[in-house]
């Protein structure tokens, strides 16, 4: 049983914002950081999934998943209330993930998850870290392979 009526549930639900997400503005900040003067696109429509960051130059796709919608193995959790509409929901959504993820793999992206719980505050300081030496070590690799003239970014 929902603890609100289903008019204050819509409300509710309608207020979760698709993208702009702190999360996700954690994200870009770290990419932005790491990779100051790389080209970075913001939900590209030209891409399967829409990831929330693309470096085309490095041919990677990043997505946030956050911890309810896409079933983290360490927060996500099912409501107890409409069992049948949120377990189909969510597994959905977990099999989507993977559909889209073996698209652009196909397509030759790199694909990136990150958790949200990986970008709370708390932890802010580890994942930027962590990603910014695996992005230096993909660039790096891009590098390698290719002959390469650096991509500015048009600001």
């Amino acid at each position: 049983m929902d603890i609100w009526t289903s008019e204050k549930r819509s409300k509710v639900m309608s207020a979760i914002r698709g993208n702009g997400t702190k999360p996700e503005l954690a994200l870009q900040m770290i990419v932005r950081k790491a990779l100051p003067r790389w080209k970075v696109q913001y939900h590209p429509t030209s891409l399967v999934g829409r990831p929330d960051l693309y470096l085309p130059s490095l041919r990677l796709a990043i997505f946030v998943e956050g911890c309810f919608w896409h079933a983290c193995p360490q927060h996500g959790t099912v409501p107890k209330s409409n069992i049948d509409y949120w377990g189909p929901k969510l597994k959905a959504n977990v099999t989507r993930d993977r559909r889209v993820e073996r698209q652009l793999r196909r397509q030759g992206l790199s694909v990136w998850h990150v958790w949200e719980h990986d970008l709370r505050p708390d932890r802010l300081t580890h994942t930027e870290v962590r990603l910014a030496r695996r992005l230096k070590m993909k660039v790096t690799e891009i590098t390698a392979r290719t002959p390469f003239t650096h991509p500015v970014a048009s600001r």
